[in-house]
């Protein structure tokens, strides 16, 4: 008897973990998927789902990339066989579609550091990509303003002093 209610307790914990992770993973607007070492969804958050325009439940147990491979996709799968072959964490920016991401891949090992899922992490950095973007036309067009003039400019602090 008491076998059977400690694996009930032991089970209602595992339940009551997956729900934490669950409400954790969902928590962030970032998207976050966890894959196994085939590219097979373990998890998934719900930005991530979303973004894909599917339920997380239905994405579970689906390739993480698109089968046959997008360019993007091969790119992303060659991040995974470096985290696997490095055991380490890479980190990339890259676009798809005219969004910019972000993108943190991490190992998760096992008991005998063995690396047997990877933890994948995705930013939208599109605004930030188009803030630079404008940024360096407005530089250029400043310089190229400045080197047209047919006037000097200086610059000075507020006491008219040359800086």
């Amino acid at each position: 008897m008491g076998d059977v209610t400690e694996r009930k307790k032991t089970e209602q914990s595992l339940l009551n973990n997956q729900k934490v992770l669950r409400v954790f993973l969902d928590s962030t607007i970032d998207n976050a998927a966890l894959i196994n070492l085939d590219g097979i969804i373990q998890n998934i958050n719900k930005a991530m789902a979303e973004r894909y325009g599917k339920a997380q439940d239905d994405l579970i147990g689906q390739p993480m990339f698109a089968s046959p491979p997008t360019e993007t996709g091969k790119r992303r799968w060659e991040w995974v066989n470096e985290v696997i072959e490095t055991r380490t964490f890479v980190r990339r920016i890259d676009e798809q579609e005219g969004i910019w991401f972000d993108n943190s891949y991490f190992p998760v090992f096992d008991d005998n550091g063995m690396v047997i899922q990877i933890a994948i992490f995705a930013r939208d950095i599109t605004d930030q990509k188009e803030l630079e973007k404008a940024l360096k036309e407005s530089q250029t067009r400043f310089r190229d303003f400045a080197e047209s003039a047919s006037d000097y400019f200086w610059e000075t602090d507020i006491q008219h002093r040359l800086v």
